[in-house]
Order: structure tokens, then C-alpha cells, then sequence
């Protein structure tokens, strides 16, 4: 058994050594390490880099200044050929001070100050823009001037295009010493820096979201129940047998005033007829507006001497026996004692309900209730609030998208070197732990067997060792075993 165990730990030793050498591989970076190795490649790539470029920069200087005097070369150079015409001179002459003054300002304009890997960029950018505005602008006088002066103005020719091919050559050294994608991927990994540092305020805002919405939900709990007991007291059922009480009030009120209004509807007609010619159509509009509340208004029921006017004018209008008999029989349905009745039984409902909404409105009870429903509204309101802030931050954490940046660095790193990017921080590998377990485990076999050597016979250490091998060892080794895909051998043969 001994002999398995070391079997078996020698095994995971290779094993997680083979991991570990996987993992250590130099074109394998964890996104920890990547801020590190950008800044040091960067700085080691650039400072051979600025060193070739700084030499070019020598040559480009030292060309401006060699054009430079080939320019004054041009401008002081004497025809010689003296036959020319005067008109041919002086278009020669307009020529030369135009190409010649372009050239300067073209030469005075490339910045030789900022150099290194940033300088040279710049410079090739400034550079061909320049040189392409200046091709367009000096083509007609140089044209001109090989005529005249092939050879000075060739020689300033040359010396451009001499600088021009330094630029090139900026652009192959940048190029070949592969800066950009150096510099780009440090520019996507701040990015990704960035994101992972709001990300990182983002979820704690999150956290302190949810703790402050768990405090609410406790609170509105408490609320609750607090409610709940006050449902239950004696008070409070009082409180809501007068407000049933109120409502039938109420309900009654309204009875009284649909009753009114449907005996007045009967007559509605026969009032907008008679309302045109009566004093009183203001009252009468108010009428058929709504009696009920009109009634309570006309304490000297003015209605009745409108209906005696009513009364008179139908018996003078030509109207059928049925509808004259059935107005009249309505306007003497509406005397003076049915309205009285009816005002003072509305009186009476509408005192009684007044009552009734003074003692619900100064009940101690209800208010303490209200203000306790109040109160768990406010949290809801609150909680909802809350929830809506946190869904916003989820939004803002989802729209940081670093796999894409993750997925740019990777492509722009890759055009350094085959570099391989371990984004998500590698669960720590259990190798040690297990190592260590079947190193504990031999050394607690180690005593059993030496103390079994001393205090009893062979054939009982053997059996005492392999019940607590199968018990604690072959469990655990088992299970070692089958993580990392070992054949276990039967158990008779590791008995043996």
C-alpha cells in the first residue's frame, strides 16, 4: 500500500508539473502580468527603436540642410545662354522665387524636435501631407526651371526625395519593430482596466442597493404586521363597522337625490317649455340641471309657484288627455308636503353622515393605522426605486463589454507574437493539497507501522494498517485518481 501511495503521488507530481510548465510557457500571459510585460516590451522595443529612428532624424537634418543650399545654389545660379528673351526671363525668374520660397517654407516646416518611435509618427503623417500639397504646387515651376536650370534644381529635387525615403524608412523600422500593436494593446488593456475599475464601483453600488433594499423589506415586514395587529383590536373593527355605517348613509343619499332627479325628468319637458316665458328661468335651468341640490338651495320653494304656472299652461296647451293628466298628476305628486318630507328627510341623512365623518376623522385608532399604511407605502414607493437604480446599474455593467476588448487585445497582442491571454484568474490548482494529503497519509502509515513493529505482531499491523487504509487512505486516494483519470488497481492485488 506504501508503494501505491508513492506511485500514485510520484503520478500527480508529473502530472501538475506538466500543468505547470503549460502554464509558465512564455507566450502564456495571465491579464494580470499583461500591464507589466506591455510597459517593459514597450520600453525595451522602443529604445532600439528610438536609437534607429534618432539616426535617421541625423540624415534628414543633415539633408534639409544640403537642399538648403542647393536652394541658394538656385536662386544665385546666372543663365547661360544670354540670347533668351526678356519675357522668357521674367517668366523664369517669377518661377524660380515661387519654387524656391515653396521649398523653404516646405523644409522650415518639418518639425526635427520631437523624435523617437512618437516623433517619427508624427513626422510621417506631417510629412506626406506636406509633400503631396507641395507636389501640386511647385509641378508648373519646376517644369519650368529644368529648362533653365536642370541641374540646380534637379540637385533640390533630389535632396526631397532623399528625405522622402528616410520617411519610408521611419515607417519600416515602426513597422518591423511591430510598436503599434504594442501600443494599441496597452491602450485596449487601460480600457479594459477602466471598465473592470467601474465595473468593480458599479457591483459595489449593487451591493450596497440590495443591503439597503433588504433593510426596507425588513422595515415594511415589521409595518405589516404592525398592521395586521391593529386590524385585529376591538377599536379598529368599531372603526370599520362606521365606515360601512357611512357608506349605507351615503348610498341612501344618493337613493334620495336619483329619486328627486327622476321625478323632476318627468316633467323636463314641460319645464324647458315653460321656462322660456317664466321669471323664474334661471331657477328653473338650475332645476333641471339637478333638483336635489336646487331643492335644499330654494328655502322659499319658489318650485311651487313655478309649477303653478306650469299648471295654467298646460291646460291651455292642446295636449293629448293621457300626457296632460299624467304631468299634472306629477306636479301634484311634487306639493309642498312631499318636498318638505323629502328636504328634511335629505336633511336628516346628510347630518347623520356629517356625524359619522367626524368621529372617523378624529378616530386616534385609524390615524395610527393610516399613518402606519402610509409609512409602508413610502417603502414600497422607496424599494421600487431602488430596484429600478439597480436595474439601470446591471445595464450599465452589461454595456462594458469586455469580451470584445478582451477579443481585440488578444488580436492585436497576437501581432506582436503568439501570445496567449488567461483572462479569468485560474482556479488555483489542488495538486499541492493532495500531495500533501498522501504525504500526511504515509507518514501517519509510517507510525502505525513502527509503533505495530513494537507493541504487537506483523499480521496484526497488517490488518490494523489496512483497515485505516479503507477507511481514510483508499477513499481519498481514490478520489485523487479518478480527477486526474489513474487506473486504480482491484483491491485484492493492492492487498497483495
Amino acid at each position: 500500500m506504501l508503494n501505491l501511495l508513492k506511485k500514485v503521488k510520484e503520478n500527480l507530481k508529473q502530472k501538475f508539473s506538466k500543468i505547470n510548465k503549460i502554464e509558465n510557457k512564455s507566450d502564456t500571459i495571465n491579464i494580470n502580468e499583461i500591464e507589466n510585460f506591455l510597459n517593459k516590451t514597450i520600453s525595451d522595443v522602443q529604445v532600439n527603436l528610438d536609437e534607429e529612428i534618432n539616426k535617421l532624424y541625423t540624415n534628414i537634418q543633415e539633408e534639409i540642410r544640403i537642399a538648403k543650399e542647393n536652394l541658394d545654389k538656385l536662386e544665385k545660379a546666372e543663365l547661360m545662354n544670354e540670347k533668351i528673351d526678356i519675357k522668357e526671363k521674367q517668366i523664369m525668374e517669377g518661377n524660380r522665387q515661387e519654387y524656391c520660397k515653396r521649398m523653404h517654407k516646405f523644409l522650415d516646416n518639418l518639425n526635427l524636435t520631437s523624435r523617437g518611435y512618437f516623433g517619427a509618427k508624427e513626422f510621417i503623417v506631417r510629412f506626406n501631407a506636406d509633400f503631396q500639397q507641395l507636389n501640386k504646387n511647385i509641378l508648373k515651376s519646376f517644369i519650368i526651371l529644368q529648362e533653365f536650370y536642370a541641374h540646380e534644381s534637379t540637385a533640390v529635387a533630389k535632396n526631397i526625395k532623399q528625405i522622402a525615403i528616410y520617411t519610408e524608412e521611419f515607417q519600416r523600422l515602426i513597422q518591423q519593430s511591430k510598436m503599434n500593436p504594442l501600443i494599441n494593446s496597452r491602450n485596449i488593456y487601460t480600457q479594459i482596466k477602466q471598465n473592470n475599475q467601474k465595473i468593480d464601483l458599479i457591483e459595489q453600488k449593487i451591493e450596497e442597493r440590495k443591503e439597503e433594499l433588504s433593510k426596507l423589506r425588513i422595515s415594511r415586514e415589521e409595518m405589516e404586521k404592525k398592521m395586521e395587529l391593529f386590524k385585529n383590536q376591538d377599536d379598529f373593527k368599531k372603526y370599520n363597522v362606521m365606515l360601512e355605517e357611512r357608506e349605507e348613509l351615503i348610498n341612501r343619499l344618493k337613493t334620495k337625490e336619483l329619486n328627486l332627479l327622476q321625478e323632476f325628468s318627468l316633467l323636463e319637458r314641460a319645464l324647458k317649455k315653460h321656462q322660456r316665458n317664466s321669471i323664474h328661468e334661471k331657477l328653473i335651468e338650475e332645476y333641471l340641471v339637478n333638483a336635489a341640490t336646487t331643492l335644499q338651495k330654494d328655502n322659499e320653494l319658489k318650485i311651487l309657484s313655478i309649477f303653478e304656472e306650469l299648471k295654467i299652461n298646460i291646460e291651455k296647451t292642446e295636449l293629448k288627455d293621457k300626457q296632460k293628466d299624467k304631468t299634472l298628476e306629477k306636479i301634484n305628486q311634487l306639493n309642498k308636503e312631499y318636498l318638505l318630507k323629502w328636504i328634511s328627510e335629505f336633511k336628516e341623512l346628510k347630518d347623520e353622515k356629517s356625524q359619522k365623518d367626524h368621529i372617523i376623522n378624529f378616530n386616534k385608532t385609524m390615524r395610527d393605522y393610516n399613518e402606519l399604511e402610509y409609512k409602508s407605502q413610502h417603502l414600497i414607493e422607496k424599494s421600487g426605486r431602488i430596484i429600478e437604480e439597480i436595474n439601470q446599474l446591471e445595464i450599465i455593467k452589461n454595456s462594458l463589454k469586455q469580451e470584445e476588448l478582451q477579443e481585440k487585445l488578444t488580436t492585436e497582442l497576437q501581432k506582436y507574437d503568439k501570445i496567449n491571454i488567461i483572462f479569468k484568474e485560474e482556479a488555483q490548482t489542488e495538486a499541492n493539497k493532495e500531495i500533501q494529503q498522501i504525504e500526511k497519509n504515509e507518514q501517519i502509515n509510517k507510525e502505525i507501522t513502527s509503533k505495530g513493529n513494537k507493541n504487537e505482531k506483523k499480521e496484526e499491523d497488517k490488518n490494523e494498517l489496512n483497515e485505516l487504509i479503507s477507511k481514510t487512505e483508499i477513499k481519498e486516494t481514490t478520489s485523487i485518481l479518478q480527477e486526474n483519470k489513474i487506473q486504480l488497481p482491484e483491491r485484492e492485488k493492492v492487498e497483495k
